[in-house]
């Protein structure tokens, strides 16, 4: 387990393995949650998706869009963080071999 107390992790949802961001959050390894939001978005849920994070899209309906949460994330991980993912090795393996992995909001 890592030790360095700088660490935070982020996790995020998405409406598929291609899809847009519809949850992120942010949690130090001290157990701190940073960041914890549903994200409103205009691409629809995948039903598989769905299946794995149960997120709706009448959750997304009162939610931000990722305009809104863009800032208030780059101040919860403020210069000086170490940035982890959770399942890196899904994400990367799951992928089409040279499409570049990144942010895509709709909002």
């Amino acid at each position: 387990m890592a030790t360095n107390p700088n660490l935070v992790v982020l996790d995020t949802e998405t409406t598929g393995l291609e899809g847009h961001v519809v949850e992120i959050a942010v949690v130090t390894l001290r157990g701190e949650m940073l960041l914890d939001t549903l994200i409103k978005n205009i691409e629809s849920i995948e039903p598989d998706a769905q299946r794995v994070h149960g997120i709706t899209e009448a959750m997304l309906a009162t939610a931000p869009g990722f305009r809104w949460v863009a800032p208030t994330f780059g101040t919860r991980c403020e210069a000086g963080r170490s940035l982890s993912t959770t399942r890196t090795s899904f994400t990367s393996d799951s992928r089409p071999r040279g499409k570049p992995m990144g942010w895509r909001t709709g909002y």
